[in-house]
């Protein structure tokens, strides 16, 4: 019976490594800005391919959502560089963070810190490779990783949202075979998208900056740092 145990808790350590890989949180992303498309597709009376069904369908829209979705997560993280500032407020977070679990006195730290060029950058890569090879904190390390997941989710659907105000403006405008939305349902629909689009934005800053927060005051505490 502990044999079997064993060889039960294997596979589903390889299933758990194999949806490492396969981030399927890119799919929610992917499926929003493939509804876009969809949808401007319906408009021009797209024909699919009749070989396209069943299985073939099922198995080609998993890959195309979540293409979509790798591409709308690179686009959307660097849109949110663009309106957030994030680089910037990264590095003053990062900082303020460090100051104030007190590591930013600490000896393997601090001569990152006194770096002119990519010294913050480094040293938040080290502490992740800290993190990851410490057995002792992989609670931690599970809950940085699924503050990053959450983070790159809303990133991909800022730019999926971006896609639908585009495909609504593109109706509004009569490019579109079907008639037009009556100006308070384009400006309702417009007002709705253009919030979801920023809360999106904001929302995966609020979990970078919790990722931040994480990591530094489990290695403050591994540390024995934290004032």
């Amino acid at each position: 019976m502990k044999e079997l145990g064993e060889a039960i808790r294997v596979i589903f350590d390889k299933i758990g490594d194999f949806f490492d890989i396969l981030d399927l949180s890119f799919l929610i992303s992917g499926a929003a800005a493939l509804g876009a498309l969809w949808f401007l597709a319906d408009q021009y009376q797209f024909q699919w391919p009749e070989a396209i069904s069943g299985t073939s369908l099922l198995v080609g829209l998993f890959f195309v959502c979540y293409l979509s979705g790798l591409i709308c997560f690179a686009l959307g993280r660097w849109l949110r560089g663009m309106v957030l500032g994030a680089q910037k407020g990264f590095d003053r977070t990062f900082r303020a963070v460090l100051d104030a679990h007190g590591l930013d006195e600490f000896a393997p730290y601090k001569p990152y810190l006194e770096r002119k060029s990519r010294g913050l950058h480094s040293l938040y890569v080290r502490m992740w490779a800290e993190l990851r090879e410490t057995p002792d904190l992989a609670p931690s390390m599970a809950l940085c990783k699924r503050y990053w997941v959450m983070a790159a989710t809303y990133d991909g659907v800022a730019f999926a949202l971006l896609i639908w105000i585009g495909s609504i403006i593109l109706w509004k405008s009569g490019l579109l075979p079907a008639a037009p939305p009556t100006d308070q349902s384009f400006l309702l629909i417009l007002m709705i998208l253009c919030f979801a689009f920023y809360g999106c934005l904001r929302e995966a800053s609020r979990y970078k900056l919790n990722q931040i927060e994480e990591l530094t005051a489990t290695l403050a505490m591994h540390h024995g740092r934290e004032k």
